[in-house]
């Protein structure tokens, strides 16, 4: 997928933001060429890694910990962004009922 069809397919994602995680090496691009001027495709592995960021970053996580929790994700593992604290994204599928001993409810602030 190219970039411009990325960036039509993650509304939430903007060109400076791809080209940016890009350069930055949180995501992998393939290029025609050298240099400028050349477009850039993604594999649909790294189009999960760019969708999953763009959901963790506009949720409030940092660039770093969105890309590591996304990788994570991605690739079918867990993502535990520091003891006790696990990251999980639904997809629009039913909430699964949470853990004994826990609220269950989302984190506020009083």
């Amino acid at each position: 997928m190219n970039a411009g069809q990325l960036l039509d397919r993650l509304p939430g994602l903007t060109y400076r933001q791809l080209d940016r995680w890009t350069n930055a090496g949180y995501l992998r691009a393939t290029q025609a060429g050298e240099g400028a001027g050349h477009a850039r495709d993604y594999s649909a592995e790294e189009v999960r890694v760019a969708a999953l960021m763009v959901r963790l970053h506009g949720a409030g996580l940092n660039v770093a910990s969105s890309h590591r929790a996304a990788r994570a994700l991605a690739a079918g593992r867990s993502a535990v962004l520091a003891p006790g604290v696990e990251v999980v994204v639904h997809d629009g599928a039913p909430a699964a009922e949470p853990p004994e001993g826990s609220s269950g409810g989302p984190l506020t602030a009083a």
